[in-house]
C-alpha cells in the first residue's frame, strides 16, 4: 500500500505481483491486486492494457 506522497514504481511492482501471484505448478493465481490509481489516468490506463494471468482490480478517482 503507497500514499499520497507516492510509493515508487507502481506498474513495475503490480507486474512483479502480477507474476508472483500466478502459480506455474497449479496454473492458477495464488492471489489477487488492488490497485488505486487516484487521478493518475495514464497509470491506470496501462494498468488496464495488460493481460493479467491473475485477478486485477484498477480503481481511479476520475
Amino acid at each position: 500500500m503507497g500514499g499520497g506522497e507516492g510509493m515508487g514504481p507502481i506498474e513495475a511492482t503490480a507486474r512483479a505481483l502480477g507474476n508472483a501471484l500466478y502459480d506455474d505448478n497449479l496454473g492458477e493465481p495464488v492471489g489477487q491486486i488492488l490497485v488505486i490509481c487516484g487521478r493518475n489516468k495514464k497509470l491506470a490506463n496501462r494498468l488496464l492494457a495488460i493481460d493479467w494471468k491473475i485477478p486485477v482490480q484498477v480503481f481511479d478517482y476520475f
